[in-house]
């Protein structure tokens, strides 16, 4: 079953649709029928459409705080902190003696979750951080 499409749009530009074949025909077949309209209807359109307007100072890249330095600085450390923790706990619930106590095994799945979504929150804070130091 399709789920999405990657279509070529011509001069080499590629569009994603969302949805089968078929949805695709028909959105395409009806942007094929609009640009076929002569040249006064869409003018029309274009004077009902609400104009959006183009803004005037595009945001510029923020240069990093002195706080937002030094936690950049120490991302790569918690990251391999928590990456190592990881392993760890990894490696203990690879052990099938570990089982034997199942709150201890709760307690360490619980872990491994709030590690995964540390890490996750980490990465993304380095990324962003990274983006906005140049």
């Amino acid at each position: 079953m399709t789920t999405s499409l990657v279509v070529f749009e011509g001069d080499g530009f590629l569009r994603e649709f969302v949805g089968d074949y078929d949805a695709w025909r028909k959105t395409h077949l009806a942007e094929t029928a609009a640009k076929s309209v002569p040249a006064a209807a869409p003018e029309k359109r274009a004077a009902d459409a609400p104009a959006v307007p183009e803004p005037k100072n595009p945001p510029s890249k923020k240069k990093l705080s002195y706080k937002e330095t030094r936690e950049l600085e120490a991302l790569p450390q918690k990251i391999d902190a928590l990456e190592t923790e990881q392993k760890t706990l990894s490696e203990k619930l690879n052990d099938p003696d570990f089982y034997r106590d199942p709150a201890a095994v709760r307690d360490v799945n619980a872990r491994l979750a709030a590690i995964d979504a540390e890490l996750l929150s980490a990465l993304e804070r380095w990324e962003e951080l990274e983006s906005r130091r140049a």
